[in-house]
């Protein structure tokens, strides 16, 4: 079951990278009053931004789970320590 939603996820995670990179090489391609400069700037830019995306969600994604964990077991902790 984990692993099923583990590979939704990656599907939908690839899908949706490719749709960004695929909907910002259009709009590099079609803007008519982009000179060469602007033309470079924006293709490193892409490439930046696609490579910093495939690292940082993962991480950030790791940081919640981990978070999310600590405050659970703090929680519980906090709950125990009340007297009834």
């Amino acid at each position: 079951m984990i692993n099923n939603i583990t590979l939704y996820f990656g599907i939908g995670y690839i899908l949706t990278t490719l749709y960004f990179l695929i909907n910002w090489l259009r709009f590099c391609i079609r803007h008519p009053s982009f000179n060469i400069l602007d033309n470079f700037l924006s293709f490193l830019i892409l490439v930046i931004a696609t490579n910093l995306w495939l690292l940082i969600v993962p991480i950030f994604y790791i940081k919640l789970v981990l978070m999310s964990k600590y405050l659970c077991r703090k929680w519980k902790y906090a709950n125990q320590a009340l007297p009834q």
